[in-house]
């Protein structure tokens, strides 16, 4: 899945669905304090992650096991903003003795990395100091899934919850969610068509590679299940949340 994710999400600005304008809007509304403390927990291409650095400047510890996500967020730093501290961490967010209230912004987008979205927003609300904020992305259920849909994304109906129901978890938490915004059906379809476009010409280049068929049937019953159902299902959003 590291070399699939990689292959797919290559032509991306963001591994995320979510259009340039919206992410930059989020991260001018964070209003993060000079030098801040920045904790990512999927940092994946880190391109949210270095915006964030670009802007606030500060230090970073960015979470990511995929290698090929890994090296580039090295690349990516070292770039664009050399003279900050920036360490890339291969481990898995739970694995980690991560300090509490320690961070003025924590970064979860497209991710729940200690388990469900329930588990994942409590553990940052730990994770990020009193005044502080959390950038948070996640799918949500736009309806209710189909069964085969289900099927073919490998989770239960319970994965995720509706975007009301987002904002009701981190209110119940105890964040203020200060700003939420959706992605619009176009800017999903762009993030699946490029996912799509990038395997497709990957399976092309490279006939003979070991995972060709694998990826192969992965990505035309992917792209045939979210034309069937994803595309009416499934939406995401950002929300920034102060604690």
């Amino acid at each position: 899945m590291h070399k699939y994710n990689a292959i797919a999400t290559a032509d991306l600005e963001f591994t995320a669905p979510i259009g340039a304008a919206k992410l930059d809007r989020a991260i001018d509304l964070l209003e993060l304090p000079e030098n801040p403390r920045v904790l990512d927990l999927a940092a994946t291409n880190g391109e949210v992650l270095v915006r964030i650095l670009e802007q606030y400047g500060g230090s970073a510890r960015a979470i990511e096991q995929n290698p090929s996500y890994a090296a580039r967020v090295h690349g990516e730093a070292a770039t664009r903003v050399p003279d900050l501290e920036v360490e890339v961490v291969d481990a898995e967010p739970y694995e980690l003795d991560l300090p509490n209230d320690a961070h003025d912004l924590v970064v979860c987008v497209d991710a729940n990395p200690f388990g469900d979205v329930a588990e994942t927003m409590r553990r940052t609300w730990a994770l990020v100091r009193s005044g502080g904020v959390v950038l948070f992305g996640q799918r949500f259920w736009m309806r209710e899934p189909h069964p085969d849909y289900l099927e073919l994304l490998g989770v239960g109906p319970d994965t995720y919850t509706t975007h009301a129901e987002l904002v009701a978890l981190a209110l119940a938490e105890g964040f203020t969610p200060l700003y939420v915004v959706a992605s619009s059906v176009d800017e999903m379809d762009h993030h699946e068509g490029m996912g799509t476009r990038a395997v497709e010409r990957f399976l092309r280049a490279s006939p003979g590679d070991t995972h060709a068929a694998a990826f192969r049937e992965r990505v035309r019953r992917w792209r045939d299940g979210y034309f069937a159902w994803g595309r009416d299902t499934v939406g995401f959003g950002l929300y920034v949340l102060l604690k």
